[in-house]
């Protein structure tokens, strides 16, 4: 039996806008389900296929009456040709916004990623009453793929005079196309980087880190020599010490590095004036709750009762395969989160071994106490009860956010969701005409691009200022 796409493509759709996808995946992790399964279930990818044919349509759309909540801009003012600009630029516009919505799609020759876009593209050739394709985004299959990814990201970036497609780049570690500068994607497929531009409902609002996302105001500030980017920003901070990504967090129940990157944290973000654990579960979700920025619906008690619940499976695995010996064992080697309460006594987002030693013996995992009794089933029950809705609503949200990602704390005190190649040392830095900051290593007197960052407090602008130090950039 044959089934239309369409049918399959808004049944995707539908879950997604609706909110389902959510309910769905919190049901997933609470069965145990490994996130991995979700993936590999391509309703993502489904939803936004339909979602680019209903875009597609236009006024002819079934979905014209939702449609108009999503953002369709990517982290661009919508139906703006840069100055200097032909009109033929519009395909380079366009072509943006299609790349950030189809990210995470597989292909036989990565080339595709550009040449399969050729239809759509025509159309838009059509619609515009332009003459041809721009020459560069011309389907040639006498060029090898690094010239492909290369010639289409020059177009994008001078078509839009916008830095937004560095949002695209994946982490080092998952990049395929060996040759290609570090500023060019070379699209793998990868789920599990949502641009910061991409999907997202408009409630969600657009960032604009350098304040600078309209170029009618702020006027192109990079050019492209053939393999360099030479840009300009300002160094907002050095990486001074990182934490644990969401898989060890989701399979491991490792929160170790996350305790002791926090120990460098005043009581106060000084960014935001929020107490610190506040802004740092607000860092790992972007701020945001899917539907509203800042995030109206997580509290710092949801992120707690994640981590406990976390700890515990970690803490109940170690008791079934090794005993109470193994349980102790591991209790010890969590002497970052003592040492965290005892810098912010009943502040910490994280337990200390004494609480966790406390519940242990409460279900048996360590020997009864004068203090601590062994629990009644009930109780035990009740106790995982209350902590398991809280559990699944914060993994939904980190699951669109943290996966190869992980926390990050410069060495001013900002707060940052990085990807996983990146280094103590590496800078992060906020550049003209990008929306979103840049995770940059130094090579030399050059820099080489790791990826886009959220960092906490900065995200729309607020590190701007007139003592900035703006310098040129040569990215590689």
């Amino acid at each position: 039996m044959s089934v239309p796409f369409d049918k399959i493509g808004t049944t995707g759709l539908f879950l997604h806008l609706s909110g389902l996808l959510v309910g769905i995946g919190n049901l997933l992790v609470a069965g145990g389900k490994d996130m991995q399964f979700w993936e590999d279930m391509h309703l993502m990818q489904t939803g936004r296929t339909q979602i680019v044919r209903e875009w597609c349509k236009g006024d002819r759309s079934e979905w014209s009456d939702v449609l108009h909540l999503v953002d369709f801009t990517a982290g661009i003012v919508d139906n703006t040709v840069v100055v200097g600009q032909s009109k033929d630029s519009m395909v380079g516009v366009v072509l943006l916004k299609l790349l950030m919505w189809l990210f995470g799609f597989d292909c036989g020759d990565r080339r595709d990623t550009i040449y399969g876009l050729t239809g759509m593209i025509s159309r838009v050739v059509s619609i515009h009453g332009l003459d041809s394709i721009p020459q560069r985004l011309q389907p040639d299959y006498s060029l090898d793929t690094v010239s492909v990814l290369h010639n289409a990201a020059t177009e994008i970036l001078q078509a839009t005079g916008s830095l937004a497609l560095l949002g695209v780049v994946k982490d080092p570690a998952l990049r395929e196309t060996a040759g290609l500068p570090s500023w060019v994607p070379d699209y793998p497929p990868r789920m599990k980087f949502n641009p910061m531009a991409g999907p997202n409902f408009k409630s969600l609002g657009k960032f604009d880190a350098p304040k600078s996302v309209d170029t009618a105001t702020y006027g192109v500030d990079f050019h492209i020599d053939d393999k360099v980017l030479h840009a300009r920003g300002f160094l907002l901070g050095r990486v001074k010490a990182i934490g644990e990504s969401l898989k060890p967090m989701i399979s491991g129940g490792n929160f170790a590095q996350c305790a002791a990157m926090l120990v460098n944290a005043e009581e106060t973000y000084e960014f935001t004036k929020q107490p610190f654990a506040e802004a740092f579960w607000r860092t790992l979700v972007f701020d945001q709750d899917l539907s509203d920025r800042p995030a109206k619906l997580p509290t710092t008690k949801h992120f707690q009762d994640m981590v406990l619940m976390m700890m515990t499976k970690r803490i109940s695995d170690e008791f079934h395969s090794g005993g109470k010996g193994a349980v102790q064992a591991f209790l010890q080697t969590l002497e970052a989160m003592d040492t965290l309460e005892a810098k912010h006594p009943n502040q910490s987002p994280l337990p200390t071994t004494r609480f966790l030693a406390s519940f242990c013996s409460g279900f048996g995992f360590l020997p009864e106490t004068s203090d601590d009794k062994l629990w009644t089933t009930e109780q035990q029950m009740t106790w995982l009860d209350s902590k398991t809705k809280n559990m699944v609503f914060m993994v939904s949200l980190l699951s669109t956010t943290l996966f190869n990602r992980r926390p990050a704390i410069t060495e001013e005190g900002y707060f940052a969701c990085v990807f996983e190649s990146m280094l103590v040392g590496d800078e992060i830095w906020v550049v003209s005409g990008c929306p979103t900051p840049l995770v940059l290593r130094s090579k030399g007197q050059q820099y080489s691009l790791i990826g886009e960052t959220y960092v906490h407090g900065i995200m729309h602008g607020e590190a701007i200022h007139a003592n900035n130090n703006w310098v040129r950039l040569d990215i590689i």
